[in-house]
């Protein structure tokens, strides 16, 4: 089953980033490994396409990712760490960073023109005489879909996860994906809803994440409502593999409309400073899966009915 469930993982993460166009394939993907009956559920989206990204210090080219949603210039020293920050409000051209990545890691995208670095070159930036930047956004209109496994009637039990993603999307989230995937055969499909979601990280809604899962839920709220039980599974497969019940810390990773439904939602996840290293980034890939058998285990344990 790894060689399966890897491999599938694989060929979404050369799909990266799924958005738009590339998320569409990915949702075919993903429906060719399904035997079991499914549902499309499809609807409209608004989704950034990032033309350009560029910085300079001292007249030389540093590597960098779009961070923010707005074009513009970038002509200060204006650093943001990203994580610290978390979901913080930037309103002026900024330069964000990940400290805790081997490389650039967008953890957090703002509104107004950004764009991310890598920490090795923070220093460089602080020292520079002039720094200059831009980064060029255009909105798209689209279609996104979620696709439904299981019982559309009544679960006591749904499982969401997401399918998209932004650079290299191994870890998040192409690899829970997969095990979801193969794992269907053992789900009671009978007793529980999969839903792998679309437009998850990013949209032109606000808050900007988590859009695909509040799709599902205006149209399927009555199954929210009534379900025992609520898992989302997302980014498995390196470090520490966890079930965080916590509704302060879940109500910050998993948006819906309405916060009632927090309360009987965990999520299956890797620790946070386990995938820090390398998330939203170039990173996330294949070499980045150090704990599959530990992942599958949660899995089974939380979600396979005696």
């Amino acid at each position: 089953m790894k060689d399966k469930v890897v491999e599938t993982a694989s060929k979404l993460a050369d799909l990266a980033p799924r958005r738009g166009g590339t998320e569409r394939k990915a949702a075919e993907l993903i429906k060719e490994n399904i035997s079991e009956e499914l549902v499309v559920q499809e609807y409209d989206v608004v989704y950034p396409e990032f033309k350009n990204s560029e910085l300079h210090v001292d007249g030389e080219k540093i590597e960098c990712l779009p961070g923010g949603f707005k074009s513009g210039e970038i002509n200060s020293k204006n650093l943001v760490n990203s994580v610290h920050n978390g979901q913080g409000e930037v309103s002026s051209p900024a330069i964000s960073f990940n400290p805790h990545a081997d490389g650039i890691s967008v953890t957090t995208f703002y509104e107004a023109p950004v764009v991310a670095i890598a920490p090795s070159d923070v220093s460089e930036v602080l020292e520079a005489e002039e720094v200059s930047g831009e980064l060029e956004v255009q909105w798209r209109s689209g279609k996104s879909r979620n696709i439904l496994v299981g019982n559309t009637d009544d679960p006591s039990q749904v499982v969401m996860t997401h399918y998209d993603s932004l650079w290299g999307g191994f870890i998040d989230n192409g690899f829970s994906v997969s095990l979801l995937v193969h794992l269907l055969e053992e789900i009671d499909l009978e007793s529980t809803l999969v839903v792998f979601a679309g437009s998850e990280e990013v949209s032109q809604e606000s808050p900007y994440h988590c859009y695909g899962y509040r799709r599902f839920e205006a149209e399927y709220s009555d199954l929210l409502e009534s379900a025992e039980s609520i898992k989302v599974v997302d980014s498995l497969g390196r470090g520490s593999q966890q079930v965080i019940e916590d509704p302060e810390i879940v109500e910050k990773a998993i948006v819906f409309s309405q916060n009632r439904f927090i309360e009987k939602t965990d999520l299956l996840a890797s620790s946070y400073g386990d995938v820090l290293d390398i998330y939203h980034s170039k990173l996330d890939k294949k070499e980045a899966l150090t704990h599959y058998e530990e992942a599958l285990e949660l899995l089974r344990e939380q979600l396979l009915k005696d």
